[in-house]
């Protein structure tokens, strides 16, 4: 029989509170193929690795994607919240917990007619470029020089590709694969692309207030998917968008 000392200490052990990822996950994400998808068996270059790591460390999760400026700032004031693709910028620099990078990714200005070849060029000859609401490439062209009134902030629902092929913008400003993916869709001329321009992580992050165990766990796990290959057998697949 168990003593009463013991029954406490079970007692305790018990009233002791869990760690919020004792449940299942809340993984926020944005529909940004082929990097992130919620397509079945289709989720993307990054999404496919998260996924897998979060399988091997058999961990739960339930998958948001609402719109990505609210999936940012739901993330930044939560508490144990992961994220991704999320590009490491220095905007955003204190506002997560930045777990580990899954891909580099390049961006370039694209457009039908001849295309720019630098920064200073895009700034003097497009009057109407379109860009992504909540994105990395929307700061980085702020902190490049280029006016608001030059920026068409495009939503979620919103076709770049399709705009850009119905002359409604001068240039799009994005990242390769995802132009790459969706011109293949949508597009009917030649796309002609910017040497890239800017280029960053993006990363798996959390929650800036973010258990360190959980952080710690998903680092070692996708370090080791990196040593054995496995992330780089995982992009191959959408290697037709990357080379």
């Amino acid at each position: 029989m168990p003593t009463t000392s013991a029954r406490l200490l079970c007692l305790l052990i018990l009233l002791l509170p869990l760690p919020a990822w004792a449940e299942a996950l809340q993984l926020f994400s944005v529909q940004a193929p082929p990097l992130t998808s919620n397509e079945p068996g289709q989720h993307g270059l990054v999404g496919e690795v998260v996924l897998a790591a979060l399988a091997a460390e058999k961990l739960d999760y339930r998958l948001h994607m609402p719109p990505w400026p609210r999936a940012q700032k739901q993330v930044q004031e939560g508490r144990d919240l992961l994220i991704m693709p999320l590009s490491r910028i220095p905007s955003r620099e204190k506002l997560y917990t930045w777990i580990t990078p899954i891909f580099h990714i390049q961006r370039a200005f694209f457009s039908l007619g001849t295309p720019v070849r630098s920064m200073a060029e895009a700034r003097l000859q497009l009057r109407k470029i379109g860009v992504g609401l909540g994105s990395a490439q929307h700061q980085q062209l702020l902190d490049a020089g280029f006016r608001e009134d030059q920026l068409l902030v495009l939503k979620i629902d919103e076709n770049p590709a399709l705009m850009l092929e119905m002359g409604r913008l001068d240039a799009w400003f994005n990242g390769i694969p995802e132009a790459r993916y969706f011109w293949e869709k949508v597009g009917k001329h030649e796309l002609h692309s910017s040497p890239p321009l800017v280029s960053n992580d993006l990363y798996l992050a959390c929650s800036l207030e973010c258990d360190p165990d959980l952080v710690e766990r998903l680092r070692r796990r996708l370090q080791l998917m990196q040593a054995s290959g496995e992330i780089a057998r995982i992009q191959a697949r959408y290697a037709r968008y990357t080379d």
